[in-house]
């Protein structure tokens, strides 16, 4: 009787163990890390080809079904299906936009689920910045959940650029009836 107890009381603790886990516990080696990294790289490049290359389906087969996109203009923060509608002209006529990355920096979260970079990209708009999330599941794989595209502006020419915003972004003094 006193060994069914005993083992009863290892197994009790054991599968409470397993489910209740300190879950910071978990790790990842620099080499998974890496293997990661360089699989969510290749993955983001091609996307930004598939731009260049326009192709459209290739291009949002990477974006989560709530996928958003934020543009550069503040007027520009498009769902999938908006961002869809918005880019399928571009792509329809051959060639969308060619961002070339310069650089990208990844982040993870504790159990490799979410990535997050940051990324200097080469643009027709020169120098820009873009940054990303990405969520693995078991069902999608790695999907494409959030992107912000913006333009960089050099310290040097702040003030000027300030001066062409509030030019451009006057209100109409006119009042319409």
């Amino acid at each position: 009787m006193r060994i069914t107890k005993i083992i009863f009381i290892l197994l009790t603790g054991l599968l409470w163990s397993c489910q209740n886990g300190d879950e910071s516990t978990v790790s990842y080696s620099d080499e998974q890390t890496a293997r990661q990294i360089a699989y969510l790289d290749s993955t983001i490049n091609k996307w930004h080809l598939d731009a260049a290359n326009a192709d459209l389906e290739s291009y949002f087969s990477v974006c989560s079904e709530d996928f958003v996109f934020l543009g550069t203009d503040s007027s520009e923060r498009w769902s999938k299906e908006m961002f869809y509608s918005f880019s399928k002209p571009y792509f329809d006529r051959g060639k969308a936009w060619a961002f070339e990355p310069v650089a990208r920096y990844w982040n993870f979260n504790q159990d490799h689920t979410i990535a997050w970079f940051d990324e200097q990209l080469d643009t027709w708009m020169k120098d820009c910045r873009g940054s990303g999330v990405m969520e693995y599941s078991v069902d999608n794989g790695w999907k494409l959940k959030h992107y912000n595209l913006s333009m960089t502006i050099y310290n040097e020419i702040v003030d000027d650029v300030l001066v062409l915003k509030s030019s451009f972004n006057q209100p109409d003094s006119t009042i319409h009836q």
